[in-house]
């Protein structure tokens, strides 16, 4: 059921993976959703109850927000989704009247016909003080989680696009391993994303590092021993990525609780030389 809103109408410059994200989480909202290329949109006078929200390329905001200062009221509320940038790429709105905000997505937008479900999603929010509202209430439309934190950037960005990005590059490494040994690729990518969607939802409610499993995180060198020799005859690009991570569960398991000796024999382990095949 959704509260009373001053906001009368929502415009999303760009036709992009999140403009069509946004479009399907807000088009039941209490309010006029449209949709609009972000580039050849031929801009109207935006009113004071009105949002607009650029979901355009990032090297384009201040571009588009120079093109939207000739024609809002003051008041009207303007909002990007850019997680690497701030509420600075707006200035121009800012300058002729405009409440400005960063409103960023956090989730993965990989088809624009396939978008994600953003229920339960985190919209990291800042800004002016009424652009920070009015994102809030967009937030709680599409029934994602407003946090508004104004310490934004590359580095913040950085730290989704590790878990964005290398959750699915990790991913396909596994996927591939599946299909050599055997499996269809299909259920191995349907089997993947399931299981993926287990750590999210474990991280989700039990916060890191109680959400780690598994025998680094338990201590068990044989078994990552034995992991290792088996991806040596299977498939050797996949020990590499597994070396490569491997040191960062152990960090994680070391903040768990890993006694030092464990961590000691899980380093072991990952050190050992295997025997080429």
């Amino acid at each position: 059921m959704h509260t009373k809103t001053a906001i009368e109408k929502v415009t999303i410059l760009g036709r992009g993976k999140v403009g069509h994200g946004l479009l399907r989480a807000l088009k039941d909202g209490p309010f006029e959703v449209r949709l609009v290329s972000g580039r050849t949109a031929r801009l109207k006078q935006v009113q004071e109850k009105e949002v607009v929200v650029l979901a355009v390329p990032d090297h384009c905001i201040a571009e588009v927000s120079d093109r939207l200062s000739a024609v809002i009221v003051k008041g009207a509320v303007i909002l990007h989704c850019a997680g690497a940038r701030d509420a600075s790429e707006l200035r121009s709105c800012a300058e002729t009247g405009g409440e400005v905000g960063s409103m960023h997505p956090l989730a993965s937008f990989a088809s624009s016909r396939r978008p994600p479900d953003l229920r339960k999603a985190a919209f990291v929010i800042s800004g002016s003080r009424k652009a920070r509202s009015t994102a809030k209430t967009l937030a709680t439309t599409a029934g994602a989680n407003p946090v508004i934190w104004s310490v934004r950037g590359a580095a913040y960005h950085g730290s989704a696009t590790l878990v964005a990005n290398g959750a699915a590059a990790l991913a396909g490494a596994s996927i591939q391993i599946c299909e050599k040994l055997g499996m269809k690729r299909r259920d191995a990518e349907r089997a993947i994303g399931a299981l993926l969607c287990t750590v999210g939802q474990n991280i989700a409610e039990l916060g890191m590092p109680r959400a780690l499993t598994g025998p680094i995180a338990r201590g068990d060198a044989p078994t990552a021993l034995a992991h290792r020799k088996a991806l040596q005859l299977e498939d050797p690009p996949g020990l590499d990525v597994y070396d490569r991570i491997a040191p960062v569960i152990l960090a994680s398991a070391m903040q768990a609780g890993l006694s030092p000796e464990q961590a000691a024999s899980i380093r072991k382990a990952l050190r050992a030389r295997l025997q080429r095949s």
